[in-house]
């Protein structure tokens, strides 16, 4: 259990640049979203953005647990490297859009209750200061993180809420500090799972950072339980304005690309999710590589560093 959520508290947030769909073509559709996931199919918010048709660094800001590489290795092509020393090769992924989420943050100027929505309006705008969240929605989209370890299990996830500041400054930089909370109800045999009754079920799960779950008994011999999920992002990086979209590259040399707009004192961010679908057996060095070698229905295919239980 430990493997599947840590892995998904580190890719939840990330926007990476960089893939193509399936066609060949470089995905330039922001509207259609991009994330990319772990290879256990727990997905993120990282995927293809248009930025790779002009930029040579890679994707947004995420842990260095994510399939993104964590700034360490790039779908550029650069070898991972294992704690043996063994160098190791990118390999494909083929990612399959599951949503839109959204963030809406205020400069305290705005009045009123934020809305949030899903559909992209953008309306770009300057996006100079500092800006409080508000609000976020749209991660309802995500698949159930319990899924491949408790086979069975069925998760909703009722809602999120984003907290903390984005700061744009107007030499370039940024400085982002903020926690996404999701907020689930997940129905689980736990003694099936893990070997533990639903309340000892919950207390461990509530080991892991930033979740919180508490277990009764449902029916049969399911587990009815209610989580909070809290996933940080504290990151520093230079910003600027590409094709009317906000352009991120993260200190650690990560971008991302992201449909905004700036609007009655508050800015609103899209970000596209993803699910990423491992091909460990099709090694690449760029993304074109993967066209040939990923088969199925995707919305797009990339070259990224393997996941530790692809290596």
């Amino acid at each position: 259990m430990r493997g599947s959520l840590l892995v998904t508290a580190l890719l939840l947030l990330p926007l990476h640049a960089c893939t193509t769909d399936a066609g060949g073509d470089t995905d330039t559709d922001t509207d259609g979203g991009s994330s990319s996931s772990s290879s256990s199919g727990t997905p993120t918010a990282s995927g293809p953005t248009d930025a790779s048709s002009s930029s040579t660094t890679e994707a947004d800001a995420s842990s260095s647990g994510s399939s993104t590489g964590g700034g360490d290795s790039s779908s550029s092509g650069a070898a991972d490297e294992s704690s043996t020393g063994e160098t190791l090769e990118d390999i494909c992924y083929g990612y399959t859009l599951l949503g839109m989420a959204s963030e809406v943050s205020s400069d305290g100027s705005a009045v009123g209750e934020p809305m949030c929505s899903t559909k992209p309006a953008s309306c770009r705008g300057d996006v100079t200061g500092t800006w409080t969240v508000e609000a976020s929605c749209g991660y309802e989209a995500l698949p159930n993180f319990f899924a491949e370890e408790c086979p069975g299990a069925t998760q909703q996830i009722t809602g999120s809420n984003s907290t903390g500041t984005r700061t744009f400054e107007d030499d370039g930089t940024y400085t982002f500090d903020v926690v996404l909370q999701l907020d689930a109800d997940l129905q689980v045999d736990s003694m099936a799972c893990l070997g533990l009754g639903c309340e000892a079920f919950g207390e461990g799960v509530s080991e892991e950072p930033g979740l919180e779950m508490v277990c009764a008994d449902g029916e049969g011999t399911s587990c009815d339980c209610v989580y909070t999920f809290d996933i940080p992002t504290s990151e520093t990086g230079e910003w600027d304005i590409f094709s009317d979209a906000l352009l991120l590259t993260s200190d650690a040399g990560e971008v991302s690309l992201l449909e905004y707009c700036v609007a009655d004192g508050r800015l609103t961010t899209w970000l596209p999710l993803f699910e990423g679908t491992a091909f460990p057996e099709a090694s690449c060095s760029e993304d074109d590589d993967c066209e040939a070698q990923v088969e199925g229905d995707f919305d797009a295919v990339g070259c990224e560093p393997p996941e530790e239980d692809e290596r």
